[in-house]
């Protein structure tokens, strides 16, 4: 996936996320998974549709769940309570729903699917082997990781959102398309070249977060 369209769901979350706390959000080194299985304990997935297909999860501990969940409500949670899971899936709603506006202003077209709270990382376990951007989002009240799994559903061969492509540059139906510079190259993925380019954006992705 291109490095312009990851870049909206980090800072839509950035965003969200500061303006929800009033507090400063610290990127962590972005990292790659092979498929989008979370490490914390209190997890929320939504699925993406569309232009894009796959999932989106963010993770955190008990401590940046009940803060968070604490600052919505302006109350203090000593249990994940139904309350205080509806607040964390709203603000999981929030930060899609920025990310996904963000998108849309880049010619993009999305449906998603409302957000699943599931608690205890052992429950959780996935079959997709799609390339997973993960990134650590810090502030006082603990870490919120965020889990991009996506990939495009359908290119069309003399354009995709904006992005044009040569004769020879199409690109087959649930291509898994991972940081591909500026123009898509397909058979360049086919040889194996996907995570070396993944590996240089997020170079780039280290120098703004």
């Amino acid at each position: 996936m291109r490095l312009d369209h990851i870049n909206p769901f980090i800072e839509a979350a950035r965003y969200v996320l500061s303006e929800i706390s009033h507090l400063d959000i610290k990127g962590g080194e972005p990292s790659l998974k092979h498929s989008p299985i979370p490490t914390k304990d209190n997890v929320i997935i939504i699925g993406i549709a569309g232009d894009m297909e796959g999932r989106v999860i963010f993770e955190m501990d008990d401590k940046a769940a009940l803060t968070l969940a604490g600052i919505m409500n302006n109350t203090k949670f000593e249990q994940l309570n139904p309350i205080a899971i509806d607040s964390l899936s709203e603000l999981t709603n929030m930060m899609i729903g920025n990310a996904v506006s963000r998108l849309n202003d880049m010619g993009f077209n999305f449906t998603v699917t409302p957000p699943t709270f599931l608690k205890g990382r052992d429950m959780i376990s996935s079959t997709s082997q799609i390339e997973t951007l993960v990134i650590n989002l810090s502030a006082e009240y603990g870490e919120v990781t965020l889990n991009i799994a996506v990939r495009y559903k359908h290119l069309i061969k003399r354009g995709f959102a904006g992005h044009s492509f040569g004769e020879d540059q199409g690109a087959d139906e649930d291509s898994n398309l991972s940081f591909a510079g500026p123009e898509y190259r397909p058979a360049d993925l086919a040889s194996g070249i996907t995570i070396n380019m993944l590996l240089k954006g997020l170079e780039k992705i280290k120098r703004t977060v």
